[in-house]
C-alpha cells in the first residue's frame, strides 16, 4: 500500500512527457500485428510496443517490468500517458532494421 502510495505521488510530482496543449497519442496496429502509439504529426513517437507486466517510477526515470523477468529503464521526459490505461514499453522508431529512442506509457492516475 505505502509502495503505490509513493509511485502515485511520484508521478504526480514529475508527470509523464505530455504536457498541456500536446496532441495525444494514438495507438494504432500494423498489419504485422505490431503496436506502436504516435501522434498526427510524429505517428512514429513510439514503435515496436509490448505490454509492460507494471511499472515502478523513481526520480528521473521509470522501470518496466516486462516478460521473462526482463526490466527496460526509460527516462521519464519520454514516458507519456497512456490511453488504454495499460502500462506499454516501447522500443522506438524503427529505421533501416535499426531501433531508436526507446518510450513507455503509464495509466493515468484516477
Amino acid at each position: 500500500m505505502l509502495r503505490t502510495l509513493f509511485l502515485a505521488v511520484a508521478i504526480v510530482m514529475a508527470p509523464p512527457g505530455v504536457s498541456a496543449g500536446a496532441e495525444p497519442l494514438r495507438k494504432r496496429t500494423d498489419a504485422e500485428g505490431n503496436v506502436h502509439y504516435g501522434t498526427a504529426s510524429d505517428p512514429y513517437a513510439c514503435c515496436m510496443c509490448e505490454q509492460a507486466l507494471g511499472y515502478e517510477s523513481h526520480a528521473g526515470n521509470t522501470t518496466f517490468l516486462l516478460r521473462h523477468g526482463l526490466t527496460r529503464i526509460v527516462g521519464n521526459e519520454r514516458v507519456f500517458v497512456s490511453g488504454d490505461g495499460e502500462a506499454w514499453y516501447c522500443e522506438g522508431t524503427r529505421e533501416m532494421g535499426r531501433f531508436g529512442r526507446k518510450c513507455g506509457l503509464v495509466p493515468p492516475l484516477m
